[in-house]
């Protein structure tokens, strides 16, 4: 495939993957409503930046992508999660001790960058080792690692702070 989609290209990728795109919003969103909206934005983006399609690799990965980064912004954006007190989310404690839950993660994900997002996403959500996080984004695993060990350090710092409230 030559760099650049046409927008057949896109409709086809939405006729084929739309619902692949989906579950990958449901799972990083938590919520229907939120995940099918951030789908749809996930298309737009591609017909809008199309171009930008270096036809270096599978177009759904290019997708993933692109959703992944729409929901990540849609956690970030999301005011509920950061101001919401621990006892009405239901965490009662429990959280403490378990980093990799999936709903902890994303709920702490807003406080953070979005280079930090993608990579904690690709490694607690799609369960990717260093060396496959490094492959898939260009960055060097020690980057990567050390992202990863400063997203780790502040979100126990922050479930910390929760518990004592």
């Amino acid at each position: 495939m030559m760099p650049g989609l046409g927008l057949e290209d896109v409709e086809d990728l939405y006729t084929r993957h739309g619902e692949t795109i989906l579950v990958r919003c449901r799972q990083l969103l938590r919520d229907e409503d939120r995940a099918w909206d951030a789908m749809h934005r996930t298309f737009v983006t591609a017909i809008k930046k199309r171009s930008t399609y270096r036809g270096d690799g599978e177009a759904v990965g290019w997708l993933y992508t692109i959703a992944t980064r729409t929901c990540l912004d849609e956690l970030r954006t999301r005011k509920r999660f950061a101001s919401e007190p621990a006892a009405e989310r239901g965490d009662h404690g429990a959280q403490a001790g378990t980093l990799a839950d999936r709903q902890t993660v994303a709920r702490l994900l807003s406080r953070f960058p979005r280079r930090v997002q993608e990579i904690v996403v690709l490694r607690f959500f799609d369960e990717l080792e260093v060396q496959e996080i490094a492959a898939q984004t260009g960055i060097s695993e020690r980057t990567i690692a050390r992202r990863l060990r400063r997203f780790l350090d502040k979100a126990r710092t922050i479930l910390a702070a929760e518990l004592t409230r």
